[in-house]
């Protein structure tokens, strides 16, 4: 019996390890009012690989939503920011665009494109990926809300 113990134990420890990034119900103004976790399991095995978190959060005025998704795990992978990410146009408009930016020390990549949400993804830490998308607020309004979830998150 102790062994079962201290097995389930060291389990519960390494999960705590492999999901740390827990998403705050407030920042700032704005508050969480959905959320959906998606594990990540092979089917076969039921391994874990990690888990992807979506939460919705609003506000009230001006109103507002935000769409927050944060990937962990092996199953997600980390974030890939290319080092010459301007010069890739492809086949987008040429309204949209992307940009390296630095949020909090770490860095992230900005999406912008006239017929989408603009999305700010950031490398938080190994396979852990915060990604914002929003109509409501502007490039530098999604920087300050990067910034103060990871904050929040106490992810410094």
């Amino acid at each position: 019996m102790r062994r079962i113990f201290a097995a389930f134990v060291g389990v519960m420890a390494l999960c705590g390890a492999c999901y740390a990034g827990v998403l705050p119900d407030v920042v700032g103004e704005w508050r969480c009012v959905n959320e959906y976790v998606q594990s990540l399991t092979t089917e076969y095995n039921h391994e874990s690989h990690g888990q992807i978190t979506y939460r919705t959060y609003t506000r009230e005025s001006p109103a507002g939503m935000l769409e927050v998704i944060l990937t962990e795990g092996s199953g997600a992978g980390s974030l890939y920011v290319p080092e010459n990410v301007r010069a890739v146009k492809g086949v987008m408009s040429s309204e949209s665009g992307f940009e390296v930016v630095d949020i909090a020390g770490r860095k992230a990549i900005i999406e912008r494109h006239s017929f989408m949400p603009l999305a700010l993804a950031v490398n938080v830490e190994g396979d852990m990926t915060l990604t914002v998308e929003t109509t409501a607020l502007n490039e530098e309004g999604v920087i300050d809300f990067a910034e103060n979830m990871l904050r929040v998150m106490k992810i410094q």
